[in-house]
């Protein structure tokens, strides 16, 4: 391992490339947030292996870093294009010629009529087609051979039926060079996964391994190459997609851990520590960042949990007169869904998946102000309400990078990798009052256990680098202290 400055790596960055050298099998590293996860993939990279390695995630914005720091042998791909490079020239013929086509037009396609939509359950033919997909997806996303009543959600009708109906539609329609199923980028890699088959790589570095596709896993499981899994288990966002805990799904030869972070200092830590408590992490950080402040701030940048809270905030910003960024791809969720709300509002159907269920803007707002599970819902209505069209301009104002803008608005999802001097933790994260304007303390019960919302808020309270004002969480300040 000569020729490489291991002066810069801390003790636990080089244990992980000593137990990579040593040639272990299956190294599982968690590595908590900007504990520099990034140094130790490009020391890996650098080391003088003969073999090809392979150096894989999800994202391919973070492929495209990697590409750049990585040395020249190294090869990163997504799963996507490892998937793409083996696919049927007809196959790839048909993905080149598909075009998005919404939901009810596919309905249409599919020969789906209102009469059968009501049939089995469904409101409208646009939402019986989305649950047929949502269940191939579901398949195309696990390591399942064949289709299964666990691919399909609780929650929709018919469900024996949907199953039967999904697995038609895969094999009579998504799988053939004919069909007229829009052909997303899931299905060929998954008709890849079904083929099982081999790489030529001595080593995989598989990053994010915290949200990993379960049918990708399988693939690179079964390889005989030496599996490095990368990731911080307490940043796992995705699982409602159907992602898993690579690093908890298989049992490694070594595990590692990087705790010590340099993105904020020991004040942000503690409160990060918080959360790794309630989730009985494995780790606990050490903040090794420049000293910060806990409490009120000017924000560069707010986290919230939902698009319509991250729309309120940007709206509430721009009247104040800052100019507003959006993080990521948050630009396009939140004008699809503008967009939607307008279309139904103004008497058009929608294909927004989130919408489509819905016959008119009157049930919209019925189901946002009677249903307990509409209160997100009643955020986006009030603000459709107030601004109509002018919602949409006032997105389109806003910087789709945030780069050049006075503060920036994103849902935590899509801050993942992001980090600002000073972050809010917006009032989505905290808890509604009741009636008698009490804090809810039975939903502060319920987020204490639910180990998916404590990841969300550990991921945001973790994007600051030196002020965070997480007072909106102040309901994890009574729970009882876990940390050992």
């Amino acid at each position: 391992m000569t020729g490489y400055d291991w002066a810069r790596l801390t003790d636990e960055q080089k244990s992980v490339l000593q137990a990579v050298w040593d040639g272990k099998r299956i190294i599982s590293v968690n590595a908590g947030a900007g504990s520099g996860k990034t140094s130790v993939l490009e020391a890996i990279a650098a080391l003088p292996f003969r073999e090809r390695t392979l150096y894989t995630q999800f994202s391919s914005e973070g492929v495209k870093d990697a590409a750049a720091r990585f040395p020249a042998g190294i090869s990163c791909r997504t799963s996507h294009s490892l998937a793409w490079e083996q696919t049927p020239g007809p196959m790839k013929a048909r993905k080149r010629a598909s075009v998005r086509v919404g939901s009810r037009k596919l309905a249409e396609r599919l020969k789906i009529t209102p009469r059968i939509a009501d049939d089995h359950g469904y409101r409208t033919p646009a939402q019986m087609v989305n649950a047929l997909l949502t269940v191939v997806n579901n398949f195309c996303h696990s390591a399942d051979d064949e289709f299964m009543m666990t691919h399909v959600p609780e929650t929709l009708p018919d469900r024996e039926v949907i199953c039967a109906w999904a697995a038609s539609l895969w094999e009579r329609d998504i799988t053939q060079a004919d069909g007229v199923t829009p052909y997303q980028h899931d299905y060929y890699q998954k008709q890849w996964q079904l083929r099982k088959p081999r790489m030529n790589y001595g080593r995989i570095l598989a990053d994010e391994s915290q949200d990993v596709n379960p049918c990708f896993l399988d693939i690179i499981a079964r390889q005989s190459a030496q599996l490095i899994l990368v990731g911080d288990s307490s940043q796992a966002l995705y699982e409602w997609r159907g992602a898993i805990d690579a690093m908890d799904a298989i049992v490694p030869d070594e595990w590692l851990a990087l705790t010590g972070s340099f993105r904020f200092g020991p004040e942000i830590a503690e409160r990060a520590n918080r959360f790794l408590a309630l989730l009985d992490a494995r780790i606990r950080l050490t903040g090794l960042g420049v000293a910060g402040e806990v409490g009120p701030c000017d924000p560069d940048a707010v986290m919230c949990r939902t698009n319509a809270e991250t729309m309120r905030q940007a709206m509430a910003f721009l009247a104040d007169g800052r100019s507003v960024g959006l993080a990521g791809r948050v630009a396009g969720d939140l004008l699809a869904f503008a967009r939607g709300g307008l279309a139904l509002r103004g008497g058009r159907g929608t294909d927004h998946p989130d919408l489509c269920g819905f016959r008119s803007w009157a049930d919209v707002k019925t189901h946002a102000e009677t249903d307990a599970d509409g209160q997100d819902l009643a955020v986006f209505v009030r603000l459709v309400e107030a601004h109509g069209e002018g919602l949409i301009t006032a997105l389109e104002s806003m910087s789709a990078d945030g780069q050049a803008a006075d503060v920036t608005c994103s849902t935590v999802h899509r801050a993942k990798g992001l980090q600002w001097p000073r972050v809010t933790i917006a009032p989505d994260l905290g808890l509604p009052e009741m009636a008698s304007g009490e804090p809810n303390e039975w939903l502060a019960d319920r987020r204490r256990e639910d180990a998916a919302f404590l990841r969300v808020c550990y991921v945001a309270v973790t994007r600051a680098q030196s002020g965070l004002d997480d007072s909106a969480l102040e309901w994890v300040d009574s729970a009882p202290d876990q940390q050992e």
